[in-house]
């Protein structure tokens, strides 16, 4: 018996029609959510709410490009309490030196001008 439940968020209409597609053909629980949503740390915990995830959970992964940091922080601020925890870390900045990406809603992720310049994640 498969029983397994995912979110997975992707605001890029392409890259989220590829997901979906995906997506599809492992969602044997139902409870298999692929969204074209950006997440951020004023709605995360909303989307996990509405998707009625279980405090207690298994695995998250946080790989935004961004403020990934926020967002699991917003998570756990909830009692939210994943038994693994993957996060995209910046290795641009290495120890012992710390950074991340606040949140900012006006933010918008381009490569060029985050990621290709070492704006991404967090080195802590």
């Amino acid at each position: 018996s498969v029983d397994y439940g995912m979110l997975a968020f992707e605001p890029d209409a392409e890259s989220y029609r590829a997901l979906f597609d995906n997506m599809q053909t492992l969602n044997r629980s139902g409870r298999v959510h692929p969204l074209q949503q950006a997440a951020s740390p004023n709605t995360i915990v909303a989307f996990l709410s509405s998707c009625d995830v279980p405090f207690y959970f298994d695995a998250l992964k946080i790989d935004i490009d961004s403020f990934d940091l926020a967002v699991l922080r917003a998570i756990l601020s909830k009692g939210y309490k994943p038994k693994l925890i993957m996060m995209e870390a910046n290795i641009d900045i290495p120890p012992p030196f710390q950074w991340y990406l606040d949140y900012s809603p006006r933010f918008r992720f381009s490569f060029n001008r985050t990621a290709n310049r070492g704006t991404y994640g967090a080195s802590r």
